[in-house]
């Protein structure tokens, strides 16, 4: 793999000087060998070992960093969704709540209703029955008034 790029390498350090002085002084500062100077071409092959190496762990390092954000990012998400579930439940088990109170007070309120119809009813009733057969009708007080219907 450093052999294409120590080729570019290559072909770039001879059309520009000062780029070739910087890859052949990098490329001696990688060799690790007992010379402690290399000639010009092996400085070459040395700059393109370093640079496929670094390059490789560099990319690594990226692609590994990505992962752990992409991890976090999941672990995060799956929280949320879970703390807005919980939150809809509550809200829906409130709303169900309220529902079953609104309809309880709305029977006890109906049950009043019904109840004062049945009553009066039952009092017009005997008043014709009264009038019908010549008693006496019974007066009866009725005592109720909206607040005791609709509380």
């Amino acid at each position: 793999m450093s052999k294409p790029v120590a080729y570019s390498l290559r072909k770039g350090a001879d059309r520009h000087p000062k780029f070739q002085q910087f890859i052949v002084k990098k490329g001696q500062r990688f060799h690790f060998g007992d010379a402690p100077v290399v000639d010009e071409e092996k400085a070459i092959q040395n700059a393109a070992k370093a640079l496929v190496v670094f390059t490789m762990a560099g990319t690594a390092v990226v692609y590994q960093w990505n992962r752990m954000q992409q991890r976090r990012y999941r672990r995060v998400l799956n929280l949320l969704k879970q703390e807005r579930s919980e939150v809809e439940q509550q809200c829906l088990a409130k709303m169900q709540r309220e529902i079953l109170e609104e309809k309880r007070k709305n029977n006890d309120k109906t049950w009043r209703v019904k109840a004062m119809n049945q009553f009066l009813l039952e009092t017009a009733e005997k008043a014709q029955l009264e009038a019908v057969n010549g008693t006496k009708p019974q007066v009866v007080a009725v005592n109720a008034s909206l607040e005791e219907v609709n509380p």
